[in-house]
């Protein structure tokens, strides 16, 4: 039996916000735990924006940036999820499923 699903990459301005929409869009039920079409969700929190680079000695020649917003990964048998603006195409470089 194959089951279609799709994976949604957001980001929101704090857990709380990512929290609120994830319930309201039925990915998890008032209690916070999955609804029955979610396999998975995955908090990556601040992902980076700009890696920490290193000189050949490994001293910090450039600290690392964050992100300001919370990241997370959604796998959902729900094909028809809009997360509007909140799309974020920084989680597929720090995280796969």
């Amino acid at each position: 039996m194959n089951i279609d699903v799709k994976i949604y990459s957001i980001a929101y301005p704090n857990l709380q916000d990512l929290t609120a929409a994830l319930k309201a869009k039925g990915v998890l039920n008032e209690a916070g735990q999955y609804a029955a079409q979610t396999h998975s969700v995955v908090i990556l929190n601040h992902v980076p924006v700009q890696r920490a680079q290193y000189d050949q000695q490994g001293n910090l020649t450039q600290q690392e940036i964050l992100s300001p917003l919370t990241h997370a990964d959604v796998m959902s048998e729900n094909l028809n999820l809009d997360f509007g603006n909140n799309i974020s195409e920084l989680n597929a470089l720090f995280h796969s499923f």
